[in-house]
Formats: C-alpha cells, sequence, structure tokens
C-alpha cells in the first residue's frame, strides 16, 4: 500500500480504509516485529429534552452519565452532549436547530419559568433542574478543605460607589502587598477574611476554575465541549444579597450561558453600539453608567433557579441582586467560541501560507524597489483616482514627454508596485486555499490542547486502560473513547497522533504529548480514531502495508495504553448500553 504523505499542496494523503466492524477471528499470526511507538514532547443536575420540549431530569444525574432517565439507553455521547444543550433551551420553546439557526451569534435568548410552564414543566422540577452542579455549600467546603489562591483560583471585586470620590467603580479586592519591585503578587486566601468581605462589603466572589475543584462542572464542560467542538469554560459567580455588584457593564468574547443556580440576581442586556463591537475578538473595557445612558436594554430579567440566559459576544451586560434580597445568588457562566472565529483560522492559515511561499519562490525574497516610499504611501495616494487617470490618457494624446508630467511618471510606479505586491499577495493566497485541511488540523490540535479531559463514565472506563491493563490481539474489538478526542496528522516521514486524554482540568495544565508512527501505519491508526460509537472494528481488520497483525496490534496497544482506546469485553458495558453479542459493526 502506498505509504501516507502529506502532498505538495499541503493535503494529506488519502488513506485506503478497511470495511469497518466486518467479523474475522482469529489469532495474531506471523509478521514481523512490530515497530517501536515513540512517545515525544509537544510542540507547541443535567437535563435532557428526549421525550417531550419539557423532559426534565435533575443535573447531577447526566455528568457521570450512568442512570440518566431522560436519556435513552443507546444514546451515543454525541447524542448526549446534544440533548444537554437542548434541555438547557427547551424550556423556552427553541430547539437546538432553531437556536443555532436564529439565535446563535445573533441575538440573546432567556429560559425562564414564565417560559417553561406554557410547555407543561412542574415548577418543583424546574426550579431544580440544574441542582448538583455547585451549591454555595460545596464553595465553602473546597474554601475549607483545599489551599486556594487568588488569581489562579477566585478572585473578589466589588463595583460600587468606593467613597473615593471617583463614583462607581470595580474594584478588586484579592491583591495581597507589592514587593520590593512594586510587583502585585497573589496569595493564599484567608477565609475568614473573604467571607467577612463577602458579608459585610457586598464583595463578589468570582471562581476562576470551578472544574478544578467540582466533577459535576467539568463533566458538563467535558460534554459540551463535544457538542460545541471547541474549548468549553466556566466562570461561578457568588454575590450576596442587597443590591450588591461585583462588575461593571462590559462585553465579552465569548459566547455565555448564565446557569442561576442559588438566590435571584437582575440582569440588564444591550446589543452592540456599533458594528465594530459585534462579535469582537477581545473584551471589553468597563462601561460607565453615563455610556450607557439613553441606551434601553434589549432584556431586562430576574435571573431564578433553573433559568438560563444566552448573550453572544459583544452584548453588553451587568447583573446585580437586588435591595429587598436577603438571600446570596450564584450562578454559572459558561462560556463558548473564545478564539474560534475565522479571523483565528485565518491568523493560523496566512502565516503558513507566507512560509511556505518564501521558502519557495525566489520573487518573495526580492528586495523592494529602491525608494518606494517617494511614491507609495498615504501622502502620495490620488485624492480622486480615476480623474487623475483621464489627466494622464490626456496628456498623453496631447503627446506631453515624461519629464513635462511627473504625476504620470508617478502614477506608473505606482501602479507597477502595486502589480508586483498583488502578484505576490496572490500566491500566498493560492497557496493558503491549499493549506485549508493543514490549517484545521492545527486548529484542532489547538482545541486538543485547550479542551477538558474527557470526564469518563464509570462504564467508559471499564472499557480503556483506566479500568486495569488488558493485552490486545488480532480479535480485539476497539473504537475511539469519545468524538473527537485524538487527531492524526502528518508530518513529514511521520503519522502523529494528538489526544487530550492525559489533559488536566486547569488551562494548559499539561502539555500534549503525541505520539509518532510510521507513515505506514497511518491508515489503521486513521480508521481506529474515527471509528466511534455505535461501531467497533477488529484489529484484524485495520488496513496495514505489511499485513501484519503483529503491526496492527502494536498500534492498537500504544492507543489503548495511552487512554484514547476503548475495547469490547464481556465483563464490561458501554457507557450508553449494552455491547451487542454478536458482530462488532455497532451497538443495538
Amino acid at each position: 500500500m502506498k505509504k501516507a504523505s502529506r502532498t505538495g499542496s499541503g493535503k494529506k494523503a488519502m488513506l485506503k480504509r478497511p470495511l469497518i466492524g466486518r467479523e474475522h477471528l482469529g489469532n495474531v499470526s506471523g509478521g514481523k516485529e512490530p515497530r517501536k511507538r515513540t512517545k515525544r514532547a509537544a510542540e507547541t443536575q443535567l437535563v435532557s429534552a428526549t421525550r417531550s420540549e419539557c423532559d426534565l431530569v435533575p443535573m447531577n444525574h447526566v455528568p457521570h452519565g450512568d442512570k440518566n432517565p431522560g436519556v435513552k439507553s443507546s444514546a451515543s455521547h454525541q447524542e448526549m452532549a446534544t440533548a444537554v444543550l437542548r434541555s438547557l433551551l427547551s424550556p423556552s420553546g427553541c430547539s437546538v436547530p432553531q437556536f443555532y439557526q436564529d439565535v446563535w451569534e445573533k441575538k440573546p435568548l432567556l429560559v425562564s419559568w414564565a417560559s417553561a410552564k406554557a410547555f407543561g414543566c412542574e415548577e418543583a422540577e424546574y426550579r431544580t433542574r440544574l441542582r448538583g452542579i455547585l451549591s454555595l455549600q460545596e464553595i465553602r467546603r473546597q474554601l475549607e478543605t483545599r489551599k486556594l489562591h487568588f488569581g489562579t483560583d477566585i478572585n473578589v471585586t466589588a463595583y460600587a460607589d468606593h467613597g473615593d470620590g471617583k463614583g462607581k467603580y470595580r474594584a478588586n479586592f484579592d491583591r495581597m502587598k507589592d514587593d520590593d519591585e512594586g510587583q502585585v503578587r497573589n496569595g493564599a486566601i484567608d477565609p475568614d477574611k473573604m467571607w467577612k468581605g463577602f458579608e459585610e462589603k457586598g464583595w463578589t466572589i468570582r471562581m476562576l476554575c470551578p472544574h478544578k475543584l467540582s466533577d459535576s462542572v467539568h463533566a458538563l464542560l467535558s460534554t459540551l465541549e463535544t457538542e460545541f467542538g471547541c474549548m468549553v469554560g466556566a466562570n461561578a459567580y457568588l454575590t450576596p444579597g442587597g443590591h450588591a455588584q461585583g462588575f461593571a457593564p462590559h462585553y465579552d468574547d465569548i459566547e455565555a450561558f448564565v446557569l442561576q443556580l442559588e438566590g435571584e440576581k437582575r440582569w440588564r442586556v444591550y446589543a452592540p453600539l456599533s458594528k465594530e463591537d459585534t462579535l469582537p475578538r477581545a473584551s471589553s473595557p468597563d462601561f460607565s453608567e453615563a455610556d450607557l445612558s439613553g441606551c434601553k436594554p434589549v432584556i431586562d430579567c430576574t435571573l431564578q433557579p433553573g433559568d438560563v440566559l444566552y448573550m453572544p459576544r459583544g452584548w453588553i451586560h451587568h447583573a446585580n441582586t437586588e435591595q429587598e434580597s436577603k438571600g446570596h445568588s450564584l450562578h454559572l457562566t459558561v462560556s463558548v467560541m473564545q478564539n474560534w472565529s475565522w479571523a483565528d483560522f485565518l491568523d493560523i492559515l496566512f502565516p503558513q501560507a507566507l512560509t511556505a511561499v518564501v521558502s519557495k519562490n525566489q520573487s518573495m525574497r526580492q528586495g523592494l524597489p529602491l525608494n518606494f516610499q517617494a511614491y507609495m504611501g498615504v501622502m502620495h495616494e490620488p485624492s480622486d483616482p480615476v480623474n487623475e487617470s483621464r489627466d494622464i490618457e490626456a496628456q498623453h494624446s496631447q503627446g506631453t514627454k515624461d519629464e513635462d508630467a511627473p504625476q504620470d511618471n508617478t502614477q506608473r510606479l505606482r501602479e507597477q508596485f502595486r502589480a508586483e505586491a498583488s502578484s505576490r499577495i496572490m500566491r500566498v493566497c493560492k497557496r493558503a486555499i491549499a493549506l485549508i485541511d493543514a490549517g484545521c488540523d492545527d486548529m484542532a490540535v489547538r482545541f486538543l490542547s485547550d479542551r477538558q479531559s474527557p470526564a469518563l463514565s464509570a462504564a467508559e472506563r471499564l472499557c480503556t486502560s483506566a479500568g486495569g491493563a488488558h493485552t490486545i490481539d488480532a480479535s480485539t474489538a476497539c473504537r475511539l473513547v469519545r468524538p473527537g478526542v485524538a487527531r492524526l496528522t502528518i508530518e513529514g516521514d511521520k503519522a502523529v497522533v494528538y489526544h487530550c486524554a492525559a489533559n488536566g482540568r486547569v488551562y494548559h495544565e499539561r502539555a500534549l504529548s503525541p505520539l509518532d508512527f510510521e507513515l505506514d501505519d497511518a491508515p489503521a491508526l486513521e480508521t481506529l480514531l474515527t471509528t466511534i460509537e455505535p461501531h467497533w472494528v477488529l484489529v484484524s481488520d485495520l488496513s496495514h502495508e505489511t499485513g501484519s497483525d503483529a503491526d496492527k496490534v502494536g498500534i492498537a496497544q500504544a492507543l489503548f495504553d495511552e487512554g484514547i482506546l476503548s475495547i469490547r469485553t464481556p465483563h464490561a458495558t458501554t457507557p450508553t448500553g449494552a455491547l451487542p453479542s454478536t458482530r462488532p459493526t455497532s451497538e443495538t
């Protein structure tokens, strides 16, 4: 079989696939010794709505996936991920397809009890549907039992008039004393002092990485990453009652899902102030109240337990507890799509294309025209290019010499420069088009580096190396443990597998540690990494140039040991239902 390689256009060569799941039982036979595969350092309470629009299941059943009466037993993890999003939205009457078509990146959406009761929801179920994700009790327990730090785990803020004549502004209270160099150091949290400020001064406590401390939050984010196909993060906000506010009006660079877990909080949401602020790539500085004078909020609501508020990036918002509210408010903001736009993709693609063209094209390395500054730049740009061109044509028709028409020479030099620049720019653009797949690989690897480690259920762990060592043979049925947790790329003379199985819960806590394989291993790798539930593939059915079962087994064993393959065993079940007892093509 022809070896896999990256073609001159930058696209991965087509890899032949065996028929997935073809029944062929047998022992490993003959063949050469399998190659050594090497690991290298990196370069670089949930709801579902499957039965009705208001089929609510306590959130704490879903993250661990084993007992969820609202999701059919044969549901795949991808279906589970979509069910999670559907359950967050469904009490509003908005389906997932409708959300993506009419709401996503376009306008905010409020999911409240007022809309849920129209679909026959019971209020007690609705109000407790998010229970189990995170609570004040859990936050207190974490502060008492763990050594947490300002700046990495928690920060403390208040948006108020602080009595210094500056009016209302956001102040941070989580900074320690300056060191000798004038640097502000973040330090360990004194829980007693922090709770005193929370209760007496109206401080808002923001947990910067709640998924580090909460299995439920981690599982929620890990599941939603399957739905959105990009990094999903979260912050938790705890605000005391009595008209307290932690943050000034601002907009964010993420798609935000606000899940109200405990208490109440009033939210005001405003449309972007300009086209430039629509779908921004960076968050805004704080706005003052004067900045929003005359602006009418699109949404002015009080979120209560079970409510969800979706806001696209660029939509200005601020929130506070009400004066008459004596209890605290706790909400979780789930963030999606940060640095995940077409612009971010092109930021990766065009530098690669430029590097490739420069390396192979001498004209790209030629020097710029001498003294081009004398005729290029805005100071030399014609104020009326159309009329200037007509004047030049008139001069030519009258036989005017070049030395009598300096603007003619300037225009000619400008046109020549622009033509040379345009020609080179087009070369880069053509190369960028050829490198689109390679750029997508780079974005995919970036996602693997950014994302959560898979939150596997107990049943899933039994089928992976987390459940114990297992010796794979040619009759073993395998599949990827979760969709999207690993990626095959071709880099030079190596087939490289990146994966997120070893990721921590903290952003970039551990660098990716990809596996290097030989190029002729690529077809087998591609089959293993694209076989997902409900399908299985037998190791003996993998395609390999050598035809050796030993090579096929070695590839599968390396991926299994790394924690990214599930195997079908007679003593374990999949996370979503019973395994088939006969053919390994799919689950029924």
